[in-house]
């Protein structure tokens, strides 16, 4: 995506969320938390957010639908209502489905979002996002941490598959530094595990924020933490809307099921040791490293920089391989 366009999709996602009329709320409970479910017309999007379209069925497991009802297109929104405000700590999901069937012109976010008195829209918010931002061609993970400064952010795009169907997503949010991990499989807060991808955005190590397989663009530009990162308590949200106000490219319903939520205070990343990477044909990879493709765990052995197979069939430089002890 050219710049030009990539702006436009990244300002089009932070448009003011709370900035139209909201209904008598309804709120659900779901991870021993309270919800507050939206009801309302505005952003992102811009879209129609219905409150039938968040649930929680008998397992416990929250469902987000982008729903069809007689030609009108709504989607679902929750947003944390105890505490109302959350501050520094780790936020973690688990998903279930392959996020990679999601239709390219849906959007499901997790993420914190400033109120009036901490910032305008394009500011402060840290952002877990799935969405190919209405191209097939675009990666489907999206990290992104917004600085003080309105519209200027730095963000990582990666490639997220899971054909197993069960991942977890966390970042670790702490006053110097925001963490990401993507893990295969369900996995406790305290526990790490096969990483799907893994990013740390520190504005006062600029090189450290760019490493690893996957694009960053951007940075804070003054490098001073307190002006790259939120420092104050905001609202925390997850909803699943529809890009540019967008109906699903296949014109189907779709919905996302999230098993439960976890909130530490302060609480931060486990170490991980190992990483499967999400196969991404756009990505080189050094010799070692492992990486799934379909149902397979496939390990880079020759040569020195290897480029991911394009085919069912396993061969050099890539040999199928047991996932690595983490």
């Amino acid at each position: 995506m050219n710049l030009a366009a990539k702006m436009s999709a990244c300002i089009t996602v932070s448009l003011a969320l709370l900035g139209s009329a909201q209904a008598l709320a309804t709120t659900l409970n779901w991870s021993g938390y309270q919800w507050t479910v939206s009801n309302r017309t505005g952003g992102p999007g811009p879209n129609n957010f219905d409150d039938r379209n968040a649930w929680v069925d008998s397992n416990g497991y929250l469902h987000l639908k982008v729903a069809n009802r007689n030609g009108v297109w709504s989607s679902a929104e929750i947003r944390l209502a105890n505490p109302a405000l959350s501050h520094f700590g780790l936020y973690q999901f688990h998903y279930l489905g392959n996020p990679a069937q999601l239709d390219k012109n849906l959007v499901l976010g997790f993420f914190h979002y400033p109120t009036a008195d901490v910032g305008p829209d394009g500011t402060n918010e840290i952002d877990i996002e799935f969405s190919r931002w209405g191209q097939d061609s675009n990666p489907l993970g999206n990290w992104t941490v917004w600085h003080m400064v309105p519209n200027q952010y730095t963000s990582h795009r990666f490639e997220l598959a899971d054909p197993a169907g069960k991942s977890t997503h966390r970042y670790s949010w702490q006053p110097d530094s925001v963490d990401y991990q993507a893990i295969a499989g369900h996995v406790d807060a305290y526990s790490s595990g096969p990483l799907i991808a893994k990013w740390s955005m520190l504005p006062s190590d600029p090189a450290a924020t760019k490493a690893g397989p996957g694009s960053t663009e951007y940075g804070c530009r003054s490098l001073i933490p307190a002006q790259c990162i939120a420092q104050k308590p905001q609202q925390f949200m997850i909803n699943f809307w529809q890009f540019q106000g967008r109906v699903p490219s296949n014109g189907q319903e779709a919905e996302v099921v999230l098993t439960d939520f976890t909130y530490i205070p302060n609480g931060q990343l486990p170490a991980a040791s190992c990483q499967v990477n999400a196969w991404d044909v756009r990505t080189s990879y050094p010799i070692g490293a492992y990486v799934r493709y379909g149902n397979t765990i496939y390990k880079a052995i020759y040569p020195s920089i290897a480029t991911p197979p394009i085919s069912k069939a396993a061969v050099n430089p890539w040999q199928a391989a047991a996932a690595p002890a983490c």
